[in-house]
């Protein structure tokens, strides 16, 4: 946590020393899955799409009318959902049931999502006029910090609860990427609605398992929306 705080005074002071950037927050939803090695993907069911809210705080910092350096502070879920359906059809016809139809009911739906404080840092290229629409593409590493975990289970979508995961089992800090693409519209002279699609890569290991390397590592998908405010002289 201590090393959390630093990063975001850090960031704090970089908008306080520089005359001129531009300051926002966007929020959405991602889906977040997990790589599975081979032993792991042969006994589970799939992975898929784990649904979550992603909020981020940014600063960006201009070096040029085109170019420009952006760190951020996120909230974001990691992890992964299981989907397990039954055939009736068949459980009837092993209890013998002399019907033969295909009836597919959910059994239930399991999502294991990860909470992290992210720190992304990311070269930032616009496109397009200054002053009006513009779109832009980032890229750059990321360093995330676990925060909690929890299986949130649904069971035939009648009964509902989380469960608190046992701390050991993911790593405390997840280094990887981020890239994305955006565009920027304004709405006055110093103030832009923002709408961007990203994607995390997850670089290390997620697992920390003594004695075993298991090459499980996080991707994720966000869409987001949020506003800008630029500050300082023009």
């Amino acid at each position: 946590m201590k090393k959390i705080f630093l990063l975001i005074a850090a960031l704090i002071g970089i908008q306080t020393a520089n005359a001129q950037g531009t300051i926002g927050f966007k929020g959405g939803v991602s889906g977040s899955t997990m790589t599975k090695f081979d032993l792991l993907d042969n006994l589970t069911p799939d992975f898929k799409l784990a649904p979550a809210f992603t909020g981020i705080l940014f600063y960006e910092i201009p070096i040029n009318e085109n170019f420009s350096i952006q760190p951020e502070v996120s909230y974001l879920n990691r992890g992964f959902r299981i989907d397990e359906k039954v055939d009736i059809g068949q459980v009837l016809s092993f209890l013998g049931s002399e019907n033969s139809f295909n009836v597919n009911a959910d059994l239930g739906k399991f999502d294991l999502l990860n909470s992290y404080i992210q720190v992304p840092v990311l070269a930032k290229m616009k496109f397009g006029e200054p002053g009006g629409v513009r779109g832009y593409g980032m890229i750059g590493p990321e360093l995330s910090f676990l925060m909690d975990s929890q299986l949130r289970a649904n069971f035939f979508g009648l009964y509902k609860n989380k469960f608190d995961m046992p701390k050991g089992i993911y790593k405390d800090v997840d280094f990887g990427a981020v890239a994305a693409l955006g565009v920027e519209i304004p709405v006055g002279p110093r103030f832009q609605i923002i709408g961007e699609a990203r994607y995390d890569l997850g670089i290390t290991r997620t697992l920390d398992i003594a004695n075993f390397q298991l090459d499980v590592r996080n991707r994720s998908l966000s869409g987001l929306i949020g506003f800008q405010y630029q500050i300082g002289a023009n």
